[in-house]
């Protein structure tokens, strides 16, 4: 038994019909070719090509409850002030004093500013020789902080030739 056709839409040779899985062979474009927007055809419900902006994406997880989702349109940023400018980097830098030994130096630096061993020593040396070294260059704010530190620093076990803390300064980077 044949369904009705549909009241609002009237059925004629010019209207394409769905057979439930395909058009109908009385489709206007069954001849080859696709109508475009603005041919000049006898026929007025044939249809447009519209490009799609953006992709179209169907989650595959749930098939019952797919949604289609497309990526949000992307926004130019505008910049309305500008960045405020940074503040130049400081360094740490530990003074040489004949007061404190080796060992003393390579534990202060691993403990206070997390430098291995090795890097402790040949730090050690170069402020033994030059009478001073870069330990950090950090911001101005934890530059402080850890000249407090060093003034502070007590070794975890007394060395008997070791007299008061160490000095240090900071200075800007630039």
């Amino acid at each position: 038994m044949k369904k009705p056709a549909s009241p609002t839409r009237p059925r004629n040779a010019a209207s394409p019909r769905w057979s439930g899985r395909r058009w109908s062979s009385s489709a206007p474009w069954t001849n080859g070719s696709r109508p475009t927007c603005g041919s000049n055809s006898s026929s007025s419900n044939l249809w447009a090509v519209i490009p799609i902006e953006h992709p179209v994406t169907i989650p595959l997880s749930s098939p019952r409850n797919a949604a289609i989702t497309a990526p949000p349109p992307k926004r130019q940023v505008e910049q309305s002030k500008p960045l405020p400018r940074q503040e130049p980097p400081w360094h740490v830098i530990l003074l040489d004093d004949n007061e404190h030994t080796f060992r003393y130096v390579v534990e202060m630096l691993e403990d206070i500013f997390g430098h291995s061993i090795e890097t402790g020593f040949k730090m050690a040396e170069e402020v033994h020789e030059n009478g001073r070294v870069i330990v950090a260059t950090v911001h101005k704010e934890l530059a402080e902080l850890r000249q407090q530190q060093i003034h502070e620093y007590k070794p975890r076990q007394p060395y008997g030739d070791c007299k008061g803390q160490m000095r240090s300064v900071i200075e800007p980077s630039e």
